[in-house]
Parts: C-alpha cells; sequence; structure tokens
C-alpha cells in the first residue's frame, strides 16, 4: 500500500480576553440571522468576499471536455477543502473521470464493481497503490501536492481516469464551452488558470475586489496578462 494510502478515516486555542469573546459572540449572532442560523463550510468567507465567473471559450481538446478552473495565488493552507471527494472504479471506467480537488484533500477510491480492481498512479509525487479491492470496498488517498495525477486499475489496462490536484480550494469544473463560477474568494491578484487533458490551457492575471463579482472569459490555447 502507498505510504499517503489510510484506511477508512477514523492548534486549539485558548479562550481569549472577555470583550474579545463578547465581541466574536456579536459577529456569530449577526452572521447567523443574515444566514438564517446555517452553518458556514470550513473555510467560507463571509466578509468581503468576491466572486470570479465567466465562460471557457476557444478550442478545447474536444467537444464537452472537461476543464478545470483554479485560482493560484496567497491563498494559504488554511483554504484547502477539508471534505473527502469520491472516485469510483470499475470495468466502465472511472466516474467521475476527471476529479478536482484541492491540496491536501483526501480522495475515498472505491470498486464500483463485483470483481477484484486495484487501483494505483505513477503520477509522482502523488503517486500510490492500493491493495487489491473486492467489490464495494473503498481506501482514502491524501494528495499533498498540485499537480494531474492519472489513476488505472493494474487488473484491467483500459481503465484510467484523471484527478487534478489544484493549488488551492478556489476552483470550477466546466464542459468547454460553458460557464464557471468560483465563490467567497478572500480579495486580492490571482492568476486565473485552466487545465484539461491536452496542450490547450489559459492563464491570466485578475485582481478580485470586496463583494464584487469579476466577469472572465478564458480562451483556451492563449496565455496573456
Amino acid at each position: 500500500m502507498g505510504r499517503n494510502c489510510q484506511r477508512r478515516p477514523g492548534e486549539a486555542r485558548g479562550p481569549g480576553r472577555p470583550s474579545e469573546l463578547a465581541l466574536a459572540g456579536l459577529v456569530l449572532a449577526a452572521l447567523c440571522v443574515g444566514l438564517g442560523c446555517q452553518q458556514l463550510p470550513l473555510g467560507v468567507w463571509p466578509f468581503g468576499a468576491g466572486t470570479v465567473e465567466g465562460r471557457v471559450v476557444g478550442d478545447a481538446p474536444e467537444e464537452g471536455a472537461w476543464v478545470v478552473v483554479y485560482l493560484e495565488g496567497s491563498l494559504g493552507r488554511s483554504w484547502r477543502r477539508s471534505s473527502t471527494a469520491s472516485l469510483h472504479g470499475g470495468t466502465g471506467g472511472f466516474s467521475p473521470p476527471l476529479l478536482a480537488v484541492a491540496v491536501g484533500q483526501t480522495v475515498e477510491v472505491a470498486n464500483g464493481d463485483a470483481i477484484h480492481h486495484r487501483f494505483f498512479s505513477s503520477s509522482r509525487p502523488n503517486d500510490f497503490e492500493l491493495p487489491t479491492l473486492v467489490g464495494g470496498e473503498r481506501l482514502q488517498v491524501a494528495f499533498e501536492h498540485p499537480g494531474a495525477v492519472r489513476v488505472y486499475c493494474s487488473l484491467h489496462p483500459d481503465e484510467s481516469g484523471t484527478i487534478f490536484v489544484a493549488p488551492s480550494r478556489f476552483f470550477a469544473t466546466v464542459r468547454a464551452p460553458g460557464r464557471y463560477s468560483i465563490q467567497n474568494v478572500p480579495p486580492g491578484r490571482y492568476a486565473l488558470h485552466t487545465w484539461s487533458e491536452g496542450p490547450a490551457a489559459a492563464t491570466l492575471e485578475i485582481t478580485v475586489q470586496s463583494g464584487t463579482s469579476a466577469f472572465v472569459e478564458l480562451p483556451l490555447g492563449e496565455a496573456r496578462p
């Protein structure tokens, strides 16, 4: 079993001064009222965030191909996704065929068949090798480095899939040509990238402002400031 594989799942801060606790309570109460007392997902930036949205156009590798749109910049490790993503393998291939996750995110790789499968990847430094999985069995793999991860089955050479590890939790997947939306982005300057199978890609430098929505058209196959 690969060193970054693990079986099923299994800095605290002390209390502040009374004035700090009171202020935090007021902020949380106001937030609760504004959101209908719904809990925010981990990593959401509710104050002063912006949105990056637009369209992916141009020469996609093929019509309807999946493209990952993602931000790169000073976002920090605290902005990585905490939830576990799922990748199901079987005789029909992998579902989804392209899975996008963030650096530090865990992927649960499952055998969706009644027959045995043995999934692996040689994509360094995110390479891994799972033991043979019987029908319905699943194992977890953590990905700590950005980049594309090609996944195969050593028992069935025709089965393949791709995991793309984005450098931050701010990404979206879209069928090209099509629309994308990345929400709750902290204000700042970022590089906006696309990734897909094949050479076509786009890179743009953008600025996200507090409380605004930036519409960005991404032409595949081009790179411009």
